[in-house]
């Protein structure tokens, strides 16, 4: 069965290309609703996450970059050990980076880590679901530019 998460991703690069400026895109995945502190809802994923991936994964940032060299990459945080006792290992994204032809980037900072991939973007389109990496992205550019 052929996947049509790659064709999203090359249109989408394609789109962004196309506009003759260095553009970004950084798309993150929902961040898992709590209630009561220790009642956890069910995950949802992000609508365009899953579009262009296909992916139920939590804490992962898909950024396209037309420009570099590495177009496309997910951005993960490290395995969580203790969380990882508690509720199961969580399903690799490296099936899911083969599929998309990603580069992984295992951080902790992620802002920090976002804001190495988009250095020379002219223009970076940015979710801002709260809680979310690309939140963190929009917030800390937005003071940067006031």
């Amino acid at each position: 069965m052929k996947s049509i998460y790659p064709s999203r991703v090359a249109k989408a690069l394609k789109l962004l290309k196309e506009s003759g400026q260095r553009e970004a895109l950084i798309i993150s995945s929902n961040p898992h609703a709590v209630r009561s502190r220790d009642t956890h809802y069910p995950f949802r994923q992000n609508s365009d996450l899953f579009y262009f991936t296909g992916s139920h994964a939590e804490q992962l940032t898909l950024v396209l970059r037309p420009y570099a060299k590495e177009p496309v990459v997910l951005l993960v945080l490290p395995e969580d050990k203790v969380k990882t006792v508690w509720e199961g290992p969580q399903a690799s994204v490296r099936p899911l980076a083969r599929l998309l032809k990603a580069e992984v980037v295992t951080s902790s900072d992620q802002l920090k880590s976002l804001l190495a991939l988009v250095r020379g973007a002219d223009i970076a389109y940015v979710q801002s679901i709260a809680g979310t990496a690309s939140a963190a992205l929009k917030a800390d550019l937005s003071g940067r530019s006031s």
